[in-house]
């Protein structure tokens, strides 16, 4: 125990990027074609959920895993209220919504921009 205590860890910083959406997972950071985005700290876990596995397919149970605390309800409404609000303002700064919903597999984020 004593070892690892005494090891230098260094973090670099980690840019996510998912289309004009790059996040900054040290700074805590995201921004819209260089535009800083105010999220809540839910609605950036959530969101850094997503572009960490973009692509994939997340249910509302793998997000309460990795956003929440343990003892959160897994019958509540919250992911679905976060999501909504996390769409309206994605919505307003990119002019469409990145976040895709598929009834028995969950939300996953695009990263390209509507043809």
């Amino acid at each position: 125990m004593r070892t690892l205590l005494r090891r230098e860890f260094v973090q670099r910083a980690l840019l996510v990027q998912a289309g004009p959406l790059a996040l900054d997972t040290v700074a805590r950071e995201i921004s819209v074609r260089g535009d800083p985005l105010s999220l809540t700290p839910r609605e950036f876990a959530i969101l850094e959920q997503l572009m960490l596995c973009q692509g994939q397919w997340l249910s509302q149970e793998v997000l309460m895993e990795h956003v929440w605390e343990a003892d959160a309800n897994p019958f509540s409404n919250a992911v679905r209220m976060h999501i909504s609000s996390l769409r309206k303002k994605l919505r307003d700064k990119l002019g469409y919504d990145p976040i895709q919903t598929k009834v028995g597999q969950g939300y996953r984020l695009t990263g390209e921009e509507p043809i």
